[in-house]
């Protein structure tokens, strides 16, 4: 069994303590079981900002002839932008891999980890062979990292319904959606949907969206997506059914009962 300084379970920023603790001449280790680099190279601040450029983009062209360039959105190839976002994900985390491998002092094991004791990981490794290695470090640092909070919707379960983590990389895009949650994760998708074409509405269960900014930057922002979206402020949805292959989302007024 190979002994460590230190051992870090999740390559995202976690990746960053495992190289300093390196760059003080510990030997460390990273368990990692998918891309490296964390939220936000996969499924954050990389593609959403990605996506939202590409939102820009489809807007630049419908208003260019307020700058005397003539110019028509005939179609918009959604299969394209999802395939450029797959391959400068890739790419980053590629780079974040090989970076990490080129790190004196640090060994990258590519599995799913798991406490055997305190100190002790059993590791599954990637992969058809159904391969285990076992390491020990004298610290064990847990930066796993977490995923989308699905909330206690009644029916949500008996629906296909997505995650913000899917929506990034739907193969297809949507003619129409609902987005539950008026954040600043659904302000991001109710615009890039919404520039691109989908009739979207957002639910929030405050009186604006991305409640937490300040009140004018809210309030802005809010004002902003009614260009692109149906936004009800100050619901939450209550139930979620499916008839005829369609989803209805149906909303109550935020902290009253049905």
């Amino acid at each position: 069994m190979d002994a460590y300084d230190i051992v870090v379970l999740g390559g995202g920023s976690g990746s960053q303590v495992a190289t300093a603790a390196a760059d003080q001449g510990l030997e460390a280790a990273v368990v990692e079981p998918g891309p490296l680099g964390g939220a936000c190279i996969t499924r954050g601040c990389v593609p959403s900002k990605a996506l939202i450029h590409r939102a820009d983009v489809a807007e630049g062209v419908r208003g260019a002839e307020e700058f005397g360039v003539p110019a028509q959105l005939d179609d918009i190839d959604y299969g394209e932008i999802t395939a450029s976002i797959h391959d400068t994900v890739y790419e980053k985390a590629s780079n974040q891999e090989s970076s990490l491998q080129d790190t004196e002092n640090v060994a990258l094991y590519r599995g799913e980890g798991r406490f055997v004791d305190d100190r002790t990981i059993e590791i599954e490794l990637n992969g058809e062979g159904n391969e285990t290695a076992e390491i020990s470090g004298d610290t064990v640092v847990i930066a796993v990292g977490g995923r989308p909070m699905v909330p206690p919707i009644d029916g949500l379960e008996d629906v296909d319904y997505r995650t913000s983590d899917d929506a990034l990389f739907l193969a297809d895009r949507p003619d129409d959606l609902v987005i539950v949650g008026g954040g600043y994760i659904g302000a991001e998708l109710g615009y890039f949907f919404g520039a691109l074409g989908a009739d979207v509405s957002i639910v929030g269960r405050s009186d604006r969206l991305v409640p937490r900014e300040d009140d004018d930057v809210s309030r802005v922002v809010t004002e902003s997506l009614e260009t692109y979206c149906d936004v009800y402020t100050g619901y939450e949805a209550g139930s979620v059914a499916e008839t005829d292959g369609r989803v209805a989302v149906t909303a109550e007024p935020a902290g009253e009962d049905e």
